[in-house]
Formats: structure tokens, C-alpha cells, sequence
């Protein structure tokens, strides 16, 4: 009887090695796509955040040609538009929630 429960004790255990192999496997086939989207939001994120300091950059060129004081408050509006978004943007992916799910760090 006890030989019974140690055969059977021996196959569960190499049972449960067998199916902790093929869930890390599992696993690291689902990390790799993981990884490719995190490094896309970083470069998405990276030219966002580039592409908002240059529409801001030109508004202010603009904002040195202009002497009409209506003219010159919509640039300068637009420009303010244009940092609270980028503000919000920059808020957005620095939330936890967003690298929360996959527990990892920006």
C-alpha cells in the first residue's frame, strides 16, 4: 500500500513538472508580443510628446510677427491647447493604470 502511494506520489510530482514547464513556455510566448507592444507605446508616446513641442515651438515663432492683439490671443490660446495636451498626455502615460496590468514600469 505504501509502495502504491509513493508510485503515485512520484507520477503526480512529475506530472506537476511536466505541466510547470509547459506553462512557463506558455508564459514566455506571451511575454515576447508583450514586450513589442510595451517598446511601440514608449516610441509612440516618445514622438506624441515631440511632435506637440514642435506645434507649440512654431505657434510661438509665429506669436513675434503678430502686432494685432486678436491675433496674437489666438496663437497664444492655440499654444496653451497645445501644452495642456501635451500635459494630459504626459499625466496619461505615467499613470500606473496604464503598466499596471502588466506589471512593469514606464
Amino acid at each position: 500500500m505504501l509502495q502504491q502511494i509513493q508510485s503515485r506520489d512520484a507520477e503526480l510530482e512529475l506530472r506537476v513538472q511536466e505541466r510547470t514547464v509547459e506553462l512557463s513556455d506558455a508564459n514566455d510566448q506571451l511575454q515576447q508580443p508583450l514586450q513589442e507592444k510595451i517598446v511601440l507605446l514608449k516610441e509612440i508616446h516618445h514622438w506624441v510628446k515631440n511632435n506637440m513641442q514642435v506645434v507649440s515651438r512654431l505657434l510661438s515663432l509665429q506669436t513675434r510677427d503678430i502686432s494685432s492683439p486678436r491675433e496674437l490671443e489666438m496663437f497664444v490660446n492655440g499654444q496653451n491647447r497645445i501644452k495642456t495636451m501635451a500635459l494630459i498626455h504626459e499625466k496619461l502615460y505615467q499613470s500606473d493604470d496604464l503598466f499596471e496590468t502588466y506589471k512593469i514600469s514606464p
